[in-house]
Protein backbone atom coordinates (compact mmCIF):
# COMPACT_ATOMS: atom_id res chain seq x y z
CA UNK A 1 0.00 0.00 0.00
CA UNK A 2 1.09 3.91 -0.18
CA UNK A 3 1.00 4.05 3.33
CA UNK A 4 3.64 1.04 3.64
CA UNK A 5 6.01 2.29 0.86
CA UNK A 6 5.76 6.10 3.17
CA UNK A 7 6.75 4.51 6.08
CA UNK A 8 9.50 2.33 4.71
CA UNK A 9 10.97 5.59 2.82
CA UNK A 10 10.70 7.20 5.53
CA UNK A 11 12.56 4.83 7.46
CA UNK A 12 15.40 4.82 4.90
CA UNK A 13 15.83 8.73 4.18
CA UNK A 14 19.02 8.87 6.36
CA UNK A 15 19.12 12.70 5.33
CA UNK A 16 15.12 13.57 5.86
CA UNK A 17 14.57 15.28 2.84
CA UNK A 18 11.32 12.87 1.68
CA UNK A 19 14.28 11.90 -1.28
CA UNK A 20 15.80 8.67 -1.58
CA UNK A 21 19.36 8.65 -3.41
CA UNK A 22 20.45 6.01 -5.08
CA UNK A 23 21.60 4.32 -1.57
CA UNK A 24 18.68 4.72 0.44
CA UNK A 25 16.23 3.34 -2.89
CA UNK A 26 18.59 0.18 -3.00
CA UNK A 27 17.39 -0.14 0.71
CA UNK A 28 14.10 0.53 0.08
CA UNK A 29 13.89 -2.16 -3.14
CA UNK A 30 15.47 -5.02 -0.06
CA UNK A 31 12.89 -4.27 2.13
CA UNK A 32 10.34 -4.25 -0.43
CA UNK A 33 11.49 -7.56 -2.08
CA UNK A 34 11.35 -8.91 1.60
CA UNK A 35 8.30 -7.66 2.37
CA UNK A 36 6.60 -9.73 -0.34
CA UNK A 37 8.74 -12.64 -0.59
CA UNK A 38 10.71 -12.13 -3.33
CA UNK A 39 14.31 -11.05 -4.53
CA UNK A 40 15.11 -7.76 -5.39
CA UNK A 41 16.16 -9.28 -8.85
CA UNK A 42 12.96 -9.61 -8.80
CA UNK A 43 11.25 -6.57 -7.58
CA UNK A 44 13.37 -4.57 -10.21
CA UNK A 45 12.86 -6.40 -12.78
CA UNK A 46 9.06 -6.16 -12.32
CA UNK A 47 9.18 -2.30 -11.87
CA UNK A 48 10.96 -2.34 -14.94
CA UNK A 49 8.67 -4.25 -17.31
CA UNK A 50 5.84 -2.20 -15.84
CA UNK A 51 7.11 1.00 -16.80
CA UNK A 52 8.76 0.07 -20.36
CA UNK A 53 5.09 -1.89 -21.22
CA UNK A 54 2.39 0.39 -19.39
CA UNK A 55 0.07 1.84 -21.98
CA UNK A 56 1.40 5.19 -22.78
CA UNK A 57 2.06 5.71 -18.78
CA UNK A 58 0.01 7.44 -16.55
CA UNK A 59 -3.30 9.30 -17.67
CA UNK A 60 -3.51 13.11 -17.55
CA UNK A 61 -5.67 13.12 -14.41
CA UNK A 62 -3.32 10.17 -12.54
CA UNK A 63 -0.17 13.06 -13.15
CA UNK A 64 -2.90 15.60 -11.98
CA UNK A 65 -3.14 13.58 -8.97
CA UNK A 66 0.25 12.13 -8.26
CA UNK A 67 1.30 16.25 -8.55
CA UNK A 68 -1.57 17.32 -6.11
CA UNK A 69 -0.28 14.61 -3.52
CA UNK A 70 3.27 15.02 -3.90
CA UNK A 71 4.29 17.86 -1.16
CA UNK A 72 1.21 15.99 1.17
CA UNK A 73 3.88 12.72 0.65
CA UNK A 74 6.86 14.43 1.04
CA UNK A 75 5.55 16.07 4.41
CA UNK A 76 4.40 12.76 5.42
CA UNK A 77 7.60 11.20 4.51
CA UNK A 78 9.64 14.19 6.34
CA UNK A 79 7.41 13.56 9.56
CA UNK A 80 7.88 10.06 9.93
CA UNK A 81 11.77 10.26 9.45
CA UNK A 82 11.78 12.67 12.05
CA UNK A 83 9.69 10.19 14.29
CA UNK A 84 11.79 7.28 13.27
CA UNK A 85 14.80 9.07 14.24
CA UNK A 86 13.16 10.17 17.86
CA UNK A 87 12.83 6.42 18.22
CA UNK A 88 16.51 5.78 17.51
CA UNK A 89 17.10 8.43 20.24
CA UNK A 90 19.23 6.72 23.15
CA UNK A 91 17.57 9.35 24.83
CA UNK A 92 14.22 8.13 24.79
CA UNK A 93 15.09 4.71 25.09
CA UNK A 94 16.83 6.10 28.68
CA UNK A 95 13.10 7.70 29.17
CA UNK A 96 11.66 4.75 28.35
CA UNK A 97 13.59 2.91 30.68
CA UNK A 98 13.01 5.68 33.62
CA UNK A 99 9.43 5.18 32.89
CA UNK A 100 9.11 1.49 32.53
CA UNK A 101 9.89 1.12 36.58
CA UNK A 102 8.90 -2.40 36.90
CA UNK A 103 10.87 -3.12 33.93
CA UNK A 104 8.12 -5.84 32.24
CA UNK A 105 8.95 -4.24 28.78
CA UNK A 106 5.60 -1.99 28.35
CA UNK A 107 4.65 0.99 30.37
CA UNK A 108 1.25 0.70 32.15
CA UNK A 109 -0.99 3.60 32.31
CA UNK A 110 -0.14 4.31 36.11
CA UNK A 111 3.74 4.36 34.92
CA UNK A 112 2.67 7.25 32.79
CA UNK A 113 1.10 9.24 35.62
CA UNK A 114 3.79 8.48 37.64
CA UNK A 115 6.62 9.43 35.16
CA UNK A 116 4.30 12.57 34.22
CA UNK A 117 4.04 13.61 38.16
CA UNK A 118 7.96 13.10 38.44
CA UNK A 119 8.78 15.06 34.84
CA UNK A 120 6.62 18.15 36.10
CA UNK A 121 7.96 18.40 39.76
CA UNK A 122 6.29 20.13 42.50
CA UNK A 123 3.82 21.69 40.38
CA UNK A 124 0.93 18.77 41.25
CA UNK A 125 -2.06 21.07 39.99
CA UNK A 126 -0.42 21.10 36.52
CA UNK A 127 0.74 17.65 36.77
CA UNK A 128 -2.86 16.29 37.80
CA UNK A 129 -4.65 17.99 35.24
CA UNK A 130 -2.11 16.83 32.74
CA UNK A 131 -2.47 13.29 34.26
CA UNK A 132 -5.94 12.83 34.19
CA UNK A 133 -6.41 14.29 30.70
CA UNK A 134 -3.94 12.34 29.11
CA UNK A 135 -5.30 9.17 31.05
CA UNK A 136 -8.73 10.10 29.77
CA UNK A 137 -6.95 10.29 26.12
CA UNK A 138 -4.83 6.67 26.98
CA UNK A 139 -7.97 5.14 27.90
CA UNK A 140 -10.21 5.96 24.64
CA UNK A 141 -7.05 4.79 22.64
CA UNK A 142 -6.97 1.50 24.62
CA UNK A 143 -8.92 -0.35 22.16
CA UNK A 144 -7.92 -4.24 23.77
CA UNK A 145 -8.16 -2.60 27.02
CA UNK A 146 -4.47 -3.61 27.43
CA UNK A 147 -4.06 -0.55 29.55
CA UNK A 148 0.08 -0.34 28.34
CA UNK A 149 1.94 1.20 26.06
CA UNK A 150 4.25 -0.54 23.89
CA UNK A 151 8.11 1.71 22.64
CA UNK A 152 6.36 3.18 19.39
CA UNK A 153 2.90 4.33 21.66
CA UNK A 154 5.73 5.90 23.87
CA UNK A 155 7.15 7.54 21.59
CA UNK A 156 4.45 9.12 19.88
CA UNK A 157 2.73 10.02 23.50
CA UNK A 158 6.57 11.71 24.71
CA UNK A 159 6.46 13.36 21.27
CA UNK A 160 2.60 14.57 21.33
CA UNK A 161 3.36 16.24 24.78
CA UNK A 162 6.07 17.67 23.80
CA UNK A 163 4.18 19.20 20.84
CA UNK A 164 1.29 20.06 23.58
CA UNK A 165 3.92 22.40 25.62
CA UNK A 166 5.32 23.51 22.04
CA UNK A 167 8.46 22.07 22.18
CA UNK A 168 10.47 20.17 20.05
CA UNK A 169 11.84 16.66 22.09
CA UNK A 170 15.47 17.02 20.62
CA UNK A 171 15.80 20.15 21.97
CA UNK A 172 14.09 19.11 25.88
CA UNK A 173 15.11 15.60 25.78
CA UNK A 174 17.96 16.02 27.99
CA UNK A 175 15.96 18.54 30.46
CA UNK A 176 13.44 15.37 30.52
CA UNK A 177 15.64 13.23 31.92
CA UNK A 178 17.16 15.34 34.59
CA UNK A 179 13.79 16.12 35.54
CA UNK A 180 12.65 12.19 36.00
CA UNK A 181 15.74 11.52 37.74
CA UNK A 182 15.93 14.38 39.78
CA UNK A 183 12.24 13.64 41.26
CA UNK A 184 13.29 9.67 41.65
CA UNK A 185 11.91 7.62 44.79
CA UNK A 186 8.82 6.27 45.52
CA UNK A 187 5.50 7.94 44.98
CA UNK A 188 3.23 7.69 48.13
CA UNK A 189 -0.62 7.03 48.11
CA UNK A 190 -1.37 10.20 48.43
CA UNK A 191 0.43 11.35 45.13
CA UNK A 192 -1.07 8.30 43.41
CA UNK A 193 -5.19 9.36 45.06
CA UNK A 194 -4.13 12.66 43.88
CA UNK A 195 -3.16 11.96 40.55
CA UNK A 196 -6.53 9.41 40.61
CA UNK A 197 -5.01 6.47 39.01
CA UNK A 198 -3.98 4.34 42.24
CA UNK A 199 -2.91 0.68 42.07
Amino acid sequence: TVENAVKIIAANDDNNDAVLSRTEFGKYIEIVAASVGSTVTEVTARIIIEVMFSKGGNTYEENNSLAEKEQELKDTVKSLGIYYDVMKNPVMHELWDMFDSDKDGTIKFTEVAMGLYRLKGLDMKKATRQAMDLMDLLLQADKNDARTLNYEQFTRLILNLCAADDEVFSEISEELILGLQSCQGPMSREDYIQLDVAQ
